[in-house]
C-alpha cells in the first residue's frame, strides 16, 4: 500500500507532535504539586527524548513545517469568511513564535554559556516570579491554538460526541494544573534551591537577550509573512486561469488551486459536505471542456470514483487542481444556510460516520393474518405492536428509524459508544421477544395462531444524518442512516424464517458488544446483494 501525505496531513502531523510536547511539558509542571523531586525525575526522562538529536530534529522540523504551512495558508487565503475560532487559531498561530523562541533562548543560555546543569526546578526558579505572566500567556496561547486544531480534526469522528466531556475536562485541567504546579515550584524553589549561579547580573542579562530574541522574532515573522504574500501575489499573477461554470460565467483563479477553492474564493456557492476532504461526492462536477487541464485523480478521489462508478468526465471539485482553462458544470445544487441552521447548529445536519447496530424486526405471516381481519382491527393491532416495541427500544437507548408495514427498523449507537449500543440492541431484541406472550394475551380475541416475530441485528460503520425539514418552518428533519450495514441487517432478519430463528445476529454484533464467549453453530452465508459472506448466530430459536 502506497503511503501519501498532502499539505493538510503534514500540518496535522506536525501540529500533533507540537501539541503532545506542550501537553507533556504542562503535565511535568503539574508534578510539582506532588514534589520537586518528582518533577525533576520526570524531566530527566522527558528530556532524554526531546533533547536527543532525534528529538531536536523532530521538534524543530515540526515547528518549522507547521509554521511554514500556516503562513502559506494565510497568504493564499482569498476570503476571510470564517467562524470566530478560525480567527483565534490564525492569531494564536502567529503569536506563538514570538513567545516560544525567547522562552527557548532563556532556558538554553545557562547550559550553553555557563555549563550549568539546569534542572527543571532551577528552570522554573529562573522564571519566578518575574516571568510568571509571560509563562501564563504562553500557556494560554499555545494550548488554545492546539485545542482548536485537535477539535477540528476530531469532530467528524464517530466517537467524538461520546468523548467530548472527557476532552473538555482534559483541556481545562492540564493547563490549570500545570500552571499551579509552576507556581508551587517557584515558591518552594525560592527557599530550598541553591541558585548561586543565577546572579542578579546574569538574570538581567538573560532578560535582555530574551527581549532581543522577542524583537527579532516579531519582525522576522512580519517580514516572512509580507515576503510570502509578495511572492504568492507575483506567481498568482503569472499563473492566472479561468474556470467557466454554469452560464459560461468566467471565474478567475490561479494554477494549483482546486476547482472548489476557485469557486469559493470568488464567492460562488458550491456543495462540499465533508469540508473538501474527498470523503463525499457532493462537490462533483461534469467537465465539459479542458479535462486535460486538471490534475490526475488523487487516491481519495479514486476511492470515491470506484465506489460510485463515476465516468471519466466527472471529477471531485475539492481534489481537482486547475492547470489551465476549464469549463465545468456542478452536479449537486448547493444548499444555503437558513436562520434556523445558524441558530441551531446540528452536527448531524451534514452526516457523521459512526459505528452503529441496526435492528430489523418483522411479524411473521402478517399478510395471511391481515387478509382475514377487519382493516380497522389490523390498524389497531399494528399501532399497539409498534407502541410496545418503541417503548422497549427507547428504554434501551435506541432510536426508532421507521415503520415498514408490519416491520420496524431501529438504530443503536447514535449518542453512545459502539459496545454499549450493541449490548443494548441485543437486550432490546430479547425484551421484545420476551413480551410477545403478554401481547398475545391482549389480542387473543384477534389472533388465531401464535404470534411470531423475527429480529435481525448487524453492526458496522455507517453515516447517520438528519434529512428533510428545511422547508417545514424550522423543523430539524428526521434522523436516518445510510450504509451497507442497513441492507445487511435487513437481509439477516429475512433469514430468520429459513433458519427457524427468532433472533439472528451477525458476528460483528458479538464482536462490537465485547462478547468473548466461544461461538458455535454459526451459519456462514452470503446475503442477497453482498459479495462477501458473513457469519450469523441464532441467539433465540423459534418456539
Amino acid at each position: 500500500m502506497r503511503l501519501s501525505i498532502d499539505a493538510q496531513g503534514l500540518r496535522l502531523v506536525s501540529g500533533l507532535i507540537l501539541f503532545a510536547f506542550v501537553a507533556l511539558h504542562l503535565v511535568n509542571h503539574a508534578l510539582a504539586l506532588w514534589s520537586l523531586e518528582a518533577m525533576d525525575q520526570v524531566q530527566v526522562w522527558r528530556t532524554e527524548i526531546t533533547r536527543s538529536l532525534t528529538g531536536r530534529i523532530v521538534l524543530g522540523g515540526a515547528f518549522v513545517v507547521h509554521l511554514g504551512l500556516n503562513v502559506s495558508k494565510i497568504v493564499a487565503r482569498k476570503y476571510w469568511r470564517m467562524r470566530g475560532w478560525g480567527f483565534v487559531q490564525i492569531l494564536t498561530g502567529l503569536i506563538i513564535p514570538v513567545l516560544v523562541i525567547p522562552h527557548a533562548v532563556g532556558m538554553n543560555i545557562p547550559e550553553v554559556l555557563w555549563a550549568v546543569d539546569v534542572t527543571y526546578a532551577f528552570a522554573v526558579l529562573q522564571l519566578w516570579p518575574a516571568g510568571a505572566l509571560e509563562k501564563f500567556v504562553l500557556t494560554v496561547v499555545a494550548w488554545t491554538h492546539g485545542c482548536i486544531g485537535v477539535t477540528f480534526w476530531l469532530r467528524s469522528k464517530s466517537w467524538f460526541n461520546q468523548a467530548a466531556p472527557l476532552l473538555v475536562v482534559s483541556a481545562i485541567a492540564i493547563p490549570v494544573l500545570g500552571f499551579l504546579g509552576y507556581t508551587v515550584a517557584g515558591k518552594l524553589g525560592m527557599g530550598v534551591l541553591d541558585a548561586a549561579w543565577l546572579t542578579d547580573e546574569r538574570r538581567v542579562w538573560i532578560a535582555e537577550q530574551k527581549d532581543l530574541a522577542r524583537t527579532i522574532t516579531f519582525w522576522s515573522t512580519v517580514a516572512v509573512c509580507l515576503l510570502a504574500a509578495v511572492v504568492y501575489r507575483f506567481f498568482s499573477i503569472r499563473s492566472r486561469v479561468r474556470v467557466f461554470g454554469d452560464g459560461a460565467q468566467a471565474i478567475p483563479g490561479r494554477k494549483g488551486q482546486t476547482l472548489l477553492e476557485i469557486c469559493r474564493s470568488a464567492g460562488h456557492p458550491h456543495s462540499h459536505v465533508c469540508g473538501g476532504k474527498g470523503r463525499c461526492s457532493t462537490c462533483r462536477v461534469r467537465v465539459v471542456e479542458g479535462a486535460e487541464n486538471l490534475s490526475p485523480r488523487s487516491d481519495r478521489e479514486m476511492q470515491v470514483t470506484r465506489r460510485f462508478g463515476l465516468p471519466d468526465n466527472v471529477r471531485l471539485a475539492c481534489q481537482s487542481k486547475v492547470l489551465g482553462q476549464v469549463h465545468m458544470q456542478p452536479l449537486v445544487a448547493p444548499e444555503t444556510q437558513t436562520v434556523v441552521d445558524l441558530a441551531m447548529p446540528d452536527p448531524l445536519r451534514w452526516g457523521q460516520e459512526r459505528t452503529l447496530t441496526i435492528l430489523f424486526a418483522d411479524i411473521r405471516g402478517f399478510t395471511t393474518f391481515s387478509e382475514n381481519q377487519l382493516p380497522y382491527d389490523v390498524v389497531f393491532f399494528l399501532n399497539r405492536f409498534m407502541e410496545f416495541s418503541t417503548k422497549i427500544i427507547e428504554a434501551h437507548e435506541g432510536h426508532l428509524d421507521k415503520f415498514m408495514g408490519d416491520g420496524i427498523m431501529a438504530i443503536f449507537g447514535i449518542d453512545g459508544d459502539p459496545e454499549r449500543a450493541a449490548q443494548n440492541a441485543i437486550a432490546a431484541s430479547h425484551a421484545i421477544l420476551d413480551h410477545l406472550e403478554d401481547f398475545q394475551r391482549e389480542f387473543a380475541w384477534l389472533l388465531n395462531a401464535p404470534l411470531k416475530v423475527g429480529v435481525g441485528l448487524h453492526s458496522g460503520l455507517a453515516v447517520v444524518g438528519r434529512v428533510g425539514g428545511r422547508a417545514s418552518h424550522g423543523a430539524r428533519g428526521q434522523i436516518t442512516v445510510i450504509g451497507d450495514v442497513v441492507n445487511t441487517a435487513a437481509r439477516i432478519e429475512g433469514m430468520c424464517k429459513d433458519l427457524r430463528a427468532s433472533l439472528l445476529v451477525s458476528e460483528s454484533v458479538l464482536d462490537t458488544a465485547g462478547d468473548r464467549r466461544p461461538r458455535v453453530d454459526g451459519h456462514v452465508t452470503t446475503p442477497r446483494g453482498r459479495e462477501k459472506s458473513l457469519t450469523v448466530f441464532s441467539l433465540r430459536s423459534q418456539a
